[in-house]
Order: structure tokens, then C-alpha cells, then sequence
């Protein structure tokens, strides 16, 4: 099949759901930033996303070169790679829900921690059937960093040969198992 190339997006009840589209550096969003709010279209916080492609080599100032996160977010059969910034190249999540599934992180990276994904500040972040490699941080957390009382589940998922200078190349933090992954 060809790759998809426009979006289709879908808002009710505070919610936002972004399928079968690709971001390609000329779309009209490069950084999706999701919080929750007391009123407004995304009420309750809570975006989907499915067959999204990130390969647009974001850059962001500080946090979640991809997506940043503070709300209930799910990500299905997607790519998120290349993309930069100080905390979480790929996804940085703050105090919210993550679930990935059947998804890939490559090529991200962080000046500071968590390569392809900053889990932190009490968030929780699931991952199944996911793979993150090559993906780099200057400090920790080189495919994942894991950090304050945050929790990551992790079932049926690659993390491997990615880099961090200075601790946990691959994941960095606590992390609970449901079985099936490799790691390093």
C-alpha cells in the first residue's frame, strides 16, 4: 500500500484522534503538546494516535522533541524518529498517562536524559511490542529514561543499541515487566 499522506482528524467529548496521516516536515503541526485542561477542545486530555509517521527531525527547545505529554495519550503502529530536544527526543511525559503499542523509536535524541522517551514526574508509560534503538542521550536514558516516582511497564519490546554518556544506555530508572523483552 502507499504511505499515508494527509490527516484525518476527529475531535468529541475532549477528545482528539489522529489517524492514518504522516508528518512530513510540510504539515501543518510538527509537535504535538497535550495537556490537560479545565476547559477547551481537549477537556479531559486524551489524544490517539494511529499509523502516524514522525520523520521530520524536530527540534524543541526544551522538552519532547516529538510529543510532550501531560494528559492520557495512546500511540499505535507508529514511527517516531529524529527528533531533538534537552528532555525526551522522541516523547517526554509529565505527570500523565502513556500507552505505545506496536510502535518504533529511532534516531531521537536528548541533550540531557531519555533518548527516545523521558518518562517522569509521576507519570506511567506502557509500551508493547515496541522498539527503540539508536536513539542517544547525553546524560541518561539513552532508549528510555525513567525518572520520579514515575512507572514504566514494558511487555514484548526491544530496547537496544541505544547511547548515553554517563548511565543506562538503553533504560535508565525502575522498570516492571509482563514478560518477552529484550533489553541492551
Amino acid at each position: 500500500g502507499s504511505s499515508p499522506t494527509s490527516a484525518s482528524t476527529r475531535s468529541a467529548t475532549g477528545s482528539a484522534t489522529v489517524q492514518n496521516s504522516a508528518n512530513n516536515g510540510s504539515f501543518y503541526f510538527k509537535t504535538f503538546m497535550l495537556y490537560q485542561m479545565a476547559a477547551g477542545s481537549l477537556s479531559d486530555g486524551r489524544l490517539t494516535i494511529l499509523l502516524q509517521n514522525f520523520d521530520t527531525n524536530n527540534v524543541a527547545t526544551y522538552w519532547g522533541g516529538g510529543i510532550s505529554n501531560a494528559g492520557t495519550m495512546k500511540m499505535t503502529n507508529s514511527t517516531l524518529s529524529d527528533n531533538q530536544a534537552i528532555l525526551g527526543g522522541g516523547i517526554i511525559g509529565y505527570s500523565g498517562t502513556l500507552t505505545v503499542s506496536g510502535s518504533s523509536f529511532t534516531g531521537n535524541s536528548a541533550t540531557s536524559n531519555g533518548g527516545g522517551i523521558y518518562n517522569f514526574y509521576g507519570s506511567t508509560a506502557t509500551l508493547t511490542n515496541c522498539t527503540l534503538a539508536s536513539n542517544s542521550a547525553n546524560y541518561y536514558g539513552g532508549g528510555v529514561g525513567n525518572e520520579y516516582y514515575s512507572t514504566l511497564i514494558l511487555g514484548n519490546t526491544i530496547i537496544a543499541g541505544n547511547s548515553a554518556s554517563f548511565g543506562g544506555p538503553d533504560v535508565y530508572g525502575g522498570v516492571s515487566s509482563s514478560g518477552g523483552n529484550l533489553i541492551g
